[in-house]
């Protein structure tokens, strides 16, 4: 049978796919690889190192001896689903790709807002799909026992019988959604069973319970065939976490009173099960109902399963409750009894018991002890759901979750398999300490030499220091070790990592952002007599690469509260020269991106979004990478994570980056990987004059090491920013312009620019002269582009043309904004700069 797996590559899909493909059916699959880029933005990763799409792939081809074919995109994409159900004609669509968390729902608008809106099109796409293409195949969803909520009533299995007022009918069984991911699949639900009625597909609705263990057959063969396992809050289930709390020797948390009741089900026998309702499918029209699960447990007593099977295996482990997140929805103390006899029809038997699963799973999870302390702030949840603060959960009772430190044996012996996805092992340990060690007193840094100590002895702050741990040493270690160090397969690597952290089609490593700029603007045909929009408040590289096209760079205002360029004052400035735009990103914060596109599509103008300050922000829930017609970062050591020098160019057009491919190596149609790695050839052809602008595998190997921290490491500049924000808007009130985060985007945080207001308005050089003489650093960004000699000279600017960017140039500095900052270092800016605006306003 042609079965087709939306969502291939996460946790049940990249089982099933293993487990139908040696059952001798076709397998195909999908998926964007956004559960690899969710896990990261909640601070974590996999427990069980995963290996990259493309070595599954290759791992699952070479074991089956079957081509499995994939497709990367979005099932949001109608284009996409049509082009794989022409292409393979599947003969059942499996449906698992749709954002599958709770509390990554409940984080805030926009991330409810993303669920909802990801989950709802998707089915709807597959649905209009099988209508039109494939009306004979069997739609399998993975749907949640969730849905069900916990009614006062026994849970049939979707349909119960109703008598009311004398008369019967068959209904489906009230939902009662505890989140808004659990909405989104009920409403999917309903979507789903209306399909059958009015176009006769054919449905199975799989109402799983929590599913859970580390493997099924023939994982063990392979590393490159391990699924992932999640334990971080939003998408790692209450075992996964209880598991992964026992090994690492932390308390098990169970929320609250842990009277919570969920039905359990190990993943070989979901395997099992899923494929027993492929292999067994409805009837046309038939929309039918399956309570997947083998046994209920409280919380509470699942905590007692995994402590006890922990301490069979000589593991410290211990129980104490912490605070229940999502007390304002959930029951503590509830009935629970579903029915779950369809699948016993169709010949289900457990192959094994929670308690043998849970011990199986400790013995998997050991050797990876080191990885997990890695994301220790993980395990305990700050997503609350009567509110969208983030605040984490405490102890109801026991220690201090600061205090926990991981044991003395936790040494990262035997973490990933080759090829694998690496975690950094060092930094998420500070990063998850109440008090963060700056890197100056981080293991291996020198002490501070005398010039590096303020006036009154303290240690000098400097406005930035990158983070460099020892899973980034380790990375360059490796590719220096290789004899591989130019331009090669780590960049092709850092390159599909990137692209499926920011959700864009392609990416492109090169030496900086400002090669990027440049690169775009070339393959984008800009060129003498073309002008470029940009704005005044950016670096001078920005309009510089406009110019060394032969096009005219033409600046706009910014606007007076985001400090972003304006699309107000965007249209008067198109005109019938105008080839492109260059938006920039302020501070971290993405400007009016969507607004910018509709006008310039409009003019038939292209726009680049730089993003050298964005990396990590997002509009209306999607990654700042995914939105422009092209995106470009940079890597320069004070950017969010550094390569030392380095940039990305990312776009969906596929004659874009082909070209700048080739634009930064000279032209050339061969790359030297391809001319000298195993099975390249020397032979290659010049296409055009290019550019020397390539990143290297040195460059590229720091790269991966530090996006896959990247969301840890904004999670810690987003908590500065709050503590700057909530302190300094208190302390100094008018005194004071503070940045914040704009209505549907999330910033990235990587300034904190500040501009005095009021009746200090013009102490900023001051205040710059004395912070640095209480032993703080600071910087401004920027200096207005038209009041630098260069572009007064060229383009005759005297001042007064830009009167909002003018205005900002003067009053706005930049505070230091870096993970490595303490919450002692970030309140000793708060006080001096409290004392000194405070001081000067007397």
């Amino acid at each position: 049978m042609r079965m087709f797996i939306a969502g291939m590559d996460g946790y049940l899909g990249w089982s099933l796919a293993q487990h139908l493909a040696r059952r001798g059916h076709e397998v195909a699959g999908a998926d964007n690889l956004l559960r690899r880029s969710w896990v990261r933005e909640m601070g974590s990763d996999s427990a069980i190192p995963i290996a990259p799409i493309n070595d599954r792939l290759r791992a699952l081809r070479e074991q089956t001896k079957q081509e499995i074919p994939f497709w990367r995109g979005d099932l949001r994409d109608y284009s996409l689903i049509e082009r794989i159900f022409r292409e393979f004609q599947p003969e059942a669509v499996i449906h698992l790709g749709e954002c599958p968390s709770a509390p990554y729902s409940m984080i805030d608008r926009e991330h409810a807002t993303f669920v909802q809106f990801n989950n709802l099109e998707s089915t709807f796409n597959l649905l209009f799909a099988m209508r039109d293409l494939a009306p004979g195949a069997h739609l399998l969803k993975l749907g949640s026992m969730g849905e069900y909520g916990t009614p006062e009533v026994d849970i049939p299995e979707g349909f119960f019988d109703v008598d009311f007022r004398g008369r019967t009918d068959r209904m489906p069984f009230p939902r009662q959604a505890p989140s808004w991911y659990h909405w989104s699949k009920v409403h999917g639900s309903n979507n789903i069973m209306f399909a059958c009625k009015i176009w006769g597909l054919r449905a199975t609705d799989v109402m799983q319970g929590v599913v859970f263990g580390t493997r099924t057959d023939g994982m063990a063969d392979d590393p490159r065939l391990c699924t992932r396992l999640d334990f971080d809050q939003a998408f790692g289930t209450a075992i996964n976490r209880f598991a992964c709390q026992a090994v690492i020797g932390h308390p098990i948390t169970p929320y609250g009173s842990g009277g919570q009741v969920r039905g359990f089900l190990p993943l070989a026998d979901s395997i099992g099960c899923l494929t027993l309702g492929l292999e067994n499918p409805p009837q046309a029209g038939e929309y039918r109902v399956f309570n997947q699960f083998a046994e209920t447990y409280s919380i509470r007593q699942l905590a007692g399963v995994v402590r006890d099977a922990a301490r069979d295996l000589g593991m410290k482990a211990e129980i104490t409750p912490v605070e229940n997140p999502r007390a304002a929805v959930e029951r503590e103390e509830h009935h629970y009894r579903p029915d779950h006899q369809h699948l016993r029809d169709l010949g289900y038997q457990p192959s094994t018991d929670v308690a043998a699963e849970v011990r199986a799973m400790l013995t998997d999870l050991r050797p990876h002890r080191d990885r997990i302390a890695a994301h220790v702030q993980a395990l305990l949840p700050d997503v609350r759901w009567e509110d969208e603060r983030r605040r984490r959960v405490g102890y109801l009772a026991g220690p201090d979750s600061a205090r926990w430190t991981p044991p003395a044996d936790l040494d990262g012996g035997a973490d990933a398999a080759p090829g694998a996805d690496r975690a950094p092992a060092a930094a998420g340990r500070v990063l998850a300490s109440a008090d963060l060690a700056t890197a100056a007193h981080a293991p291996g840094r020198r002490p501070a030499a005398d010039h590096d100590r303020a006036a009154d002895g303290q240690q000098y702050l400097p406005f930035h220091r990158p983070v460099i741990d020892e899973s980034d040493l380790a990375a360059v270690r490796e590719v220096l070790a290789s004899g591989w160090l130019t331009h090669g397969p780590r960049c092709r690597e850092f390159e599909a990592a990137f692209a499926a952290a920011v959700d864009a089609p392609r990416a492109v490593a090169l030496s900086s952002g400002t090669a990027a700029l440049h690169l775009a603007l070339v393959a984008l045909g800009v060129g003498p007599g073309d002008e470029v929009i940009t704005t005044p408040m950016t670096f001078c590289s920005c309009a510089h690469v406009i110019e060394h096209t032969g096009a005219t760079p033409v600046l706009v205002d910014i606007d007076p509260l985001t400090m972003q360029i304006d699309p107000d004052r965007i249209a008067p400035a198109l005109t019938s020269r105008t080839r492109a735009i260059i938006a920039v990103d302020y501070g971290g914060h993405p400007c009016q991106i969507e607004e910018i596109m509709k006008l310039a599509h409009a003019h038939g103008a292209a726009v680049i979004q730089d993003a050298a300050h964005s990396l990590g922000a997002a509009v209306s829930g999607r990654p700042v990478g995914a939105i422009a017609d092209v995106t470009t970062f940079s890597f320069y050591p004070t950017k969010n994570i550094t390569t030392g020098e380095g940039g990305m160019l990312c776009t969906g057009d596929d004659a874009v980056a082909d070209r700048v491919e080739s634009l930064r190596l000279h032209g050339l149609s061969r790359d030297a990987w391809s001319r000298y790695g195993a099975g390249g050839t020397w032979r290659y052809d010049v296409a055009e004059a290019g550019f020397k602008a390539n990143l290297t595998d040195i460059q590229a190997a720091l790269g991966l090491s530090q996006l896959r921290r990247e969301p840890a490491l904004r999670a810690r500049r987003t908590a500065i920013a709050a503590r700057y924000g909530d302190a300094l808007g208190t302390a100094l009130g008018d005194l004071v312009d503070l940045p914040a985060e704009q209505d549907g985007a999330r910033s990235a945080w990587h300034l904190y620019p500040l501009r005095l207001a009021g009746q200090v308005r013009d102490s900023r050089d001051r205040l710059i002269a004395d912070l640095d003489g209480r032993g703080i650093g600071t910087s401004v960004h920027f200096v207005p582009l038209h009041l630098t000699s260069h572009f007064r000279q060229r383009y005759g600017f005297t001042g007064g043309e830009y009167p909002i960017a003018e205005d900002v140039g003067t009053r706005v500095l930049s505070l230091p904004l870096y993970p490595a900052m303490s919450d002692r270092d970030v309140d000793r800016v708060i006080t001096a700069v409290t004392d000194l605006i405070t001081g000067y306003a007397r």
